[in-house]
């Protein structure tokens, strides 16, 4: 039941986030682009949520904080801790340095080649 909430919930996130903001970026918006990772790291985390289904896969990125087959609560777990740690550190980034945009387009690349890593290994998030 909680993983079929979760998946809900995620679409009207995704939905929400994603369409609205990012179609009025006509400058550097930080907004924009934590919205766009937190977006990314919401597929992220339902990818690693379809590990359990697939038993010759296991985590490898977050395996120190997951263990090989995390089970749904701890993923909900770092789902939910990271999205909230990203925003306030990169927040405060933007705010005290001058590199927060060139940040935040090398870690939206990385999330999107780590969700390409895991859709090309087979872990698939459905709609």
């Amino acid at each position: 039941m909680k993983r079929v909430l979760f998946v809900a919930v995620c679409k009207i996130f995704l939905l929400i986030l994603v369409l609205s903001p990012l179609a009025h970026a006509e400058k550097y918006n930080p907004m924009h682009y934590e919205i766009a990772w937190q977006a990314m790291h919401v597929i992220d985390v339902m990818q690693t949520l379809e590990i359990q289904d697939h038993e010759h896969l296991e985590e490898v990125h977050m395996r120190k904080v997951l263990g090989r087959n995390p089970d749904d609560d701890n993923v909900y777990a770092w789902g939910i801790a990271g999205a909230i740690a990203h925003y306030y550190l990169m927040k405060w980034i933007d705010e005290n340095t001058n590199y927060g945009k060139a940040l935040r387009h090398i870690e939206i690349g990385y999330k999107f080649g780590t969700i390409s890593n895991n859709h090309s290994i087979g872990l698939r998030v459905s709609f």
